[in-house]
This record gives C-alpha cells, sequence and structure tokens, in this order.
C-alpha cells in the first residue's frame, strides 16, 4: 500500500465526521470489490497489518488487511448515507 493511501485512512479514522475511506479491496480469492469504510483500528506489522473498519455495506466491523487496499479515495461524510452497496470490480488481465 502506498503511504499516500495510509495517509488517507488514517484521516478517516480521525476525522470521521468529515470523511469516509471508499477503497479497492481484493479479497483473498481475487475478487476485487469497491467498499466504504470507516476505520477504527491498526494492528499488526508489516505485511500482517491489518485495519479494523465499519463497512458502511454490511454495517458491521470487518477486518482488511492493508497489503490487499488497492486503492484509497476520501469521501465527505456528508455525502454517505448507510447500507451502502458493495460493487464488484472485474479483474483486468493480465497483472
Amino acid at each position: 500500500m502506498r503511504i499516500e493511501d495510509q495517509r488517507k485512512l488514517w484521516r478517516a479514522k480521525y476525522f470521521p465526521d468529515e470523511f469516509v475511506a471508499e477503497i479497492v479491496y481484493e479479497d483473498a480469492k481475487g475478487q476485487r470489490t469497491l467498499r466504504r469504510i470507516s476505520p477504527i483500528k491498526f494492528t499488526g506489522a508489516g505485511p500482517a497489518r491489518r485495519c479494523f473498519a465499519l463497512c458502511l455495506a454490511r454495517e458491521d466491523v470487518r477486518e482488511f488487511l492493508l497489503t490487499q487496499i488497492l486503492e484509497v479515495e476520501l469521501i465527505p461524510s456528508s455525502n454517505v448515507l448507510m447500507p451502502e452497496a458493495i460493487a464488484k470490480i472485474p479483474r483486468k488481465f493480465p497483472e
């Protein structure tokens, strides 16, 4: 994960009334999804580093491996209502 994306996640964590993080996440099966999350806690180190966050689609806390977050954008919190849909992103081949 790029350092700029890590900074965006930290901003969303510390300013939840202002920002929600929109992420592209690739799960263990290679399926990519677009999700909106509100980070709560970061744990671990190196490739095992994780982000616990409120997933606005599931309306529940989920665990995300930082190595599997491919992109991060900040969205103004005022533009977001729960629940949010999870959008599947088709994989582009080859990678």
